[in-house]
């Protein structure tokens, strides 16, 4: 049984990996990278060296590594930068501002709704939402 689970769990992890991997090269065609070998052999390396801890969160480690590594491909070093780091922002920052804000939505509507005065606030503006919406 703990084989099965191994092997589940690897097979999710390479399909996770992959999908980095598409991802990076996506954004790569946003800056007019279309080189899918280079993200597909050098990407992964990229991802390797980001759990090396020495930076906060591997921010700069990452990038110079993505600027050696897809330099190897010809691909410029401000794509390769930029590749690198949007998906640190789509995958690591932006979803945990989210769970930020998520583990407290619940106390800051409380608080909200503590006052009447917010309560009208929000209703007048959702009011004014609906009206300009249906014009």
């Amino acid at each position: 049984m703990e084989r099965k689970i191994f092997i589940v769990n690897l097979l999710i992890t390479f399909v996770a990996y992959f999908l980095v991997v598409f991802e990076g090269y996506f954004l790569g065609k946003a800056f007019d990278i279309d080189n899918f070998f280079a993200f597909l052999y050098g990407y992964p390396l990229v991802m390797l060296v980001n759990l090396v801890p020495m930076t906060i969160a591997g921010l700069g480690l990452r990038e110079g590594t993505a600027i050696l590594l897809l330099n190897k491909f010809s691909i410029p070093s401000n794509g390769s930068f930029n590749v690198s780091f949007l998906i640190f922002l789509l995958n690591t920052a932006l979803p945990a501002i989210w769970g930020i804000f998520a583990m407290y939505l619940e106390e800051i509507k409380k608080s909200i709704y503590k006052t009447d005065v917010w309560a009208y606030l929000i209703t007048l503006f959702g009011g004014f939402l609906e009206f300009h919406v249906s014009l």
